[in-house]
Formats: structure tokens, sequence, C-alpha cells
């Protein structure tokens, strides 16, 4: 049985918050990592990885073998665990250790993936691998980290996105591993100063749409940015800092139901093992990898605060030695009022985070100097002022109405699937971020002003008066199916597979469609204008009425689009051989 702790309440830090919120009027809650932080440990990283694994997989055919005594091999295993299903597991180098045998019969596993050469992982492990487990074994080997990299890349077919980061260091490949691994793309290693042979043929035969450089200019100079297809730089002032940034940049592709924290500084240079192998498991899950060293830092904090849930459950790898319990803790999101009765009026300003943890439950007259995590269904916010974020979660059955209501974001989770889910009316936020995955509506109506609309999910936009600012339909691993309603007239920009539907022939503004090359974007309704810049696939059906424009050359030369024969589509551009008709 792996082991999973629940990490303890540090009784002296309660009592002085208690005693606080008693001073203060406030109902004070503990932060919800209290109860729900967990660990996932051994009594070294072999047994850890181990233990990673038991908690992520019942079985499964495919294992990934690496060396536990030397981080670079395995570094770029992620998004390859992710297509085979498998987990992470590390071995001494000229012996097969006792806990991943264990493991990999557990498993049942038929296949194995060893990366890295005889030096990292010995030809006489391979062999009892095969004999001790009767699975095939399969090694991923170049004459280098950086030639390693390229081969197990060569693994995920040909795919229109890259990361690159260094192979002189493992924090900032280990911050990109699990959006690698999400989205399928390889992390391909690289000098500092200089693109490895095998890396720019590998590059060179791909027709590369982005490329993501992890860590600042000391890890990958501009001349390596330079060279690569379309490189956009993530970093920040060190390792912890990148790692953050990578999370943000990369937000809508998580759903922060977990959070995996590691260690990544110390003094022996091995601190990479916990990481490398919740790398898989983060994966698995759509949850990121949190860098920390033995202390958090703020950028850290300031991050779980802005994106964690109350319910987000963070998970520490390694023992207390790597990552303490009270680091676990102090992670996580606090609470400092919980409006916990069914059916009542609050009021009172609230001087921290605040959750709604009730049913028609309603908020009046406040400032809120944090954030607002509504969590149960048919809430009603009233002149209210939010300093942070207001996270919406109605459930499937549950409405939300927000009015007067100013807040930096809003973020909506989910809602009921048949009505006006979601109400906004003289509501003002910078951003309202949809991740839902069952579709709701959102409708806007007089003084709501949205700066930025980010769609990772399923919705409805409903515009009867306000604005939902610049919407973006973002580029994610799921389709998402969007609806937009009412008199609508803000600019569309397509960046990922989507249905965009217009079914009250209400839309008036522009669409923009910018996804990768054969991404597919389905069109069916009344579009005044559709402008393509990127060789798309674009499918339209019987009620789709449009003017299709190809506005630059890569969507002159390379979009497609599919019509009905007879259909209401007319298209400008794209070349005569791209457009097929069919009854």
């Amino acid at each position: 049985m792996y082991k999973i702790k629940k990490c303890p309440i540090i009784i002296s830090t309660m009592v002085v918050s208690i005693l606080a919120g008693i001073l203060n009027g406030d109902n004070v809650v503990a932060s919800n990592t209290l109860s729900s932080s967990q660990r996932l440990w051994g009594k070294d990283r072999y047994e850890t990885a181990a233990n990673i694994s038991e908690a992520g997989w019942g079985f499964s055919k495919y294992a990934i073998i690496a060396s536990g005594e030397g981080y670079a091999d395995a570094l770029c295993a992620a998004p390859l665990a992710k297509i085979s299903e498998a987990p992470i597991l590390l071995t001494n180098s000229n012996e097969l250790n006792k806990n991943t045998l264990d493991e990999l019969k557990r498993l049942e596993v038929k296949h194995v993936y060893i990366v890295g050469g005889e030096a990292s992982v010995s030809k006489e492990v391979e062999e009892k691998i095969k004999y001790l487990t009767g699975a095939d074994v399969e090694r991923l080997q170049g004459k280098d980290r950086y030639e390693t990299s390229i081969k197990i890349a060569e693994k995920l077919g040909k795919p229109n996105k890259l990361i690159i980061a260094s192979g002189e260091g493992y924090a900032d490949a280990l911050s990109a591993a699990p959006v690698a691994a999400i989205k399928a793309i390889p992390i391909v290693l690289t000098k500092s100063k200089e693109l490895p042979t095998s890396a720019k043929k590998y590059i060179n035969n791909l027709e590369i749409d982005n490329t993501y450089i992890i860590g600042g200019e000391a890890s990958v100079s501009n001349n390596i940015k330079d060279l690569v297809p379309n490189g956009e730089r993530i970093y920040g002032k060190d390792r912890f800092g990148t790692n953050v940034e990578v999370i943000k940049a990369f937000s809508s592709d998580f759903e922060f139901k977990n959070a995996y924290v590691a260690l990544a500084s110390g003094e022996n240079g091995n601190e990479f093992a916990d990481a490398l192998a919740g790398s898989a498991l983060a994966g698995k899950k759509s949850a990121p990898v949190v860098l920390t060293g033995k202390y958090l830092n703020n950028e850290t904090k300031e991050l779980s605060q802005e994106l964690f849930f109350p319910t987000t459950q963070v998970i520490g790898l390694g023992g207390k030695n790597n990552v303490s319990d009270e680091l676990i803790n102090d992670i996580g999101i606090s609470i400092v009022k919980n409006f916990s009765d069914k059916d009542k009026d609050y009021t009172g300003d609230v001087n921290g985070n605040a959750l709604i943890k009730a049913e028609d439950v309603r908020l009046k007259d406040m400032k809120i100097k944090g954030n607002l995590y509504i969590q149960e269904k048919d809430s009603e916010i009233t002149n209210v002022t939010v300093n942070g974020n207001v996270y919406i979660d109605a459930g499937r059955e549950g409405t939300c109405n927000l009015k007067n209501v100013t807040a930096k974001n809003i973020v909506v989770l989910s809602g009921h699937d048949n009505k006006d889910s979601i109400q906004l009316e003289n509501v003002k936020a910078n951003k309202l971020n949809v991740l839902t995955k069952s579709m709701l509506k959102i409708a806007i109506q007089k003084g709501t002003e949205i700066s930025n609309t980010l769609i990772s999910g399923n919705v409805s936009l409903e515009r009867r008066d306000g604005s939902f600012g610049k919407v973006r339909i973002l580029d994610t691993s799921k389709n998402k199916e969007v609806e937009l309603g009412g008199n609508f007239s803000d600019t569309v920009i397509v960046e990922g597979r989507a249905e965009l539907k217009s079914p009250y022939a209400a839309y008036s503004g522009k669409i923009e469609i910018r996804t990768k090359k054969d991404e597919q974007v389905l069109l069916d309704g009344k579009f005044e204008e559709v402008e393509v810049y990127s060789q798309t696939d674009i499918k339209t059906t019987k009620d789709t009425k449009a003017t299709v424009k190809a506005i630059d050359s890569k969507a002159r030369s390379g979009a497609k689009i599919n019509l009905p024969y007879g259909s209401d589509v007319k298209v400008e551009g794209i070349r005569r051989d791209n457009i097929t008709e069919n009854n």
C-alpha cells in the first residue's frame, strides 16, 4: 500500500487564527489544506516513485524506467508517459531496485521504456526486467542527453508545438513537464548557447507553429530563441519564478483539483527525483507541479492564492525533510469567512478570502479583501467589491447572480445547463475566465464591462447589454462548444478546436480564426465576417451564413473549408482545391 499521509494541524497557529477571528467578528475556518493536504513519499526516491505510481495507476500496460542517480535522460519523459498511460519509475543504475520491480509486477506491465543509455540504466537491469516481469523492453537513448530527448520526442508523432529547455539543469524542464504531458508537446533539451545538431535536424523536419522557451537567457540564449519557429520565452527571476510563470501561462490547461509540491533546491543536486516521478501523475491529473525550496517564497504563495481553490488537494512529493507539512499547509487557500447557513442574508466586510458553502446565500453591501469562492447553488451577490477573484462553482443545477459587483477576475467553473446559469448586471472585471466542462449560459446586462473573456470550456454567451470585451477561445486539448447570443458584437478570436454557434441570427461582430494547422473549427449559424489567419480546417452546416476571408499567406495556401452543397457561405482567398462541397 502506498504511503499517503494527512498533514497534521498546527495547533498554535489555529488558536491564534481563531482568537483573531473572534476579535474581528468573523466566522474563521482553518485553511482547507489542513484537512485535504496529503503526501506521497517513501524511505528513498525509489520507494517514493513506486508510491506515486501506486497512487495513480491500478494497472498499466506500459511503464517508463529512468535512472534515479541522474536527472538528464528522463527530463523529457512526461509526455511519453501521458500518451502511454504510464508511470515513471526509478532504479539504480547497476541494480534493479526492489520497489521498482515490485511495482512493475503489481501493475502487470507488458511494455517498458528505458530512457537513457547503459551508463544510466545498465544492460543487466534491462535483462532482469525482461526475465522477472516478462515485459518487452525498448531503450530510448542517444549519444548524450540532447539526442536522448529527441529519441523520446520522436515517439510523440509529428507535433506542431515544441518546448525547449536547458539540459544543463533540471528545474525548467520539470516545470514544463506536466503541461507538456497534458498537451502532448515534446520537450527538447538544449545547451545554453548552442542548439544541438540533433535538435536542429528534428525541428527542421517539422512544421512548428509555436516554440515555448522555458527559462531566462542564462538557461537558453536569445540566439537559440531566434533559431526556432515562433519562439516565446516563459521565465522568471529564478527557477521558482519560472515555475510560477509556466503555471500561469498554461493555467487554462490545468484543472487545479490537485497540485503537487516538490523540492527543487539543495546541496547535493539530486532533488529532481520526486518531481520527475510526480510529473507523470501530474500530467494524468491535469495538475501542476509546484517547485519549492525549503521555504515557500512569495511568488509561489501568490500563485496559489490566485489559481488554487479551497478544494484543491495539495500533495507533497517526498518526505518531510524535502517538503515540510508547514509548507504544504501554507501553500493552500485559507478561508477567513465561511457563509455556511442556508437561505440567509449576509452583510459586513471580510478581511481575507470568503467561501459560500450553502444554498441560497445572499451577500449584500460588503467589501472582501481577498477572493470569493462560491461553491453552492443559487447565490446572489449584490453591491460587493472583491479585491481578488470571484470563483463560481454552482454545480450543474445551480445559478449565480452578480449585481453591482467589482472584482479583479471572474472564474466560472460550473452552473445550470438548462437556464441562465450566471447573470452579470453592472459587473466590472478585467477577465471572465470560463473553465466549464458542461454547457451553461452566462448572460450580461446593462453596465457590465469585461475587458477580456477567455474560454476553455463549453458556454453560451448572451449579451443583453454591456460588453464581454475581447473574447478568446483558447487552444486547449479539449474541443469547446461556444454559442453567441443576444446583441453580440464583440470580436471573437478562435485559437483552438471549437464549435462556434450563432443560433439566433444575432451575431454582428468579427470572428478571427487563428488555430494551429488542421485544427477544426465548426461554424453553425449566421456570422457577418470570418477572417482566417492560419491553415485551419473549417466546416460549416446548412444553416451557416457567412463571408469567410483568408487574410494572410498561410490561410490563402493552407486553410481548408467544407461546405454543404448550395450553402449561403461566401469564400474569399482560400485556394479553390481546398474548398470542398458535399450533400
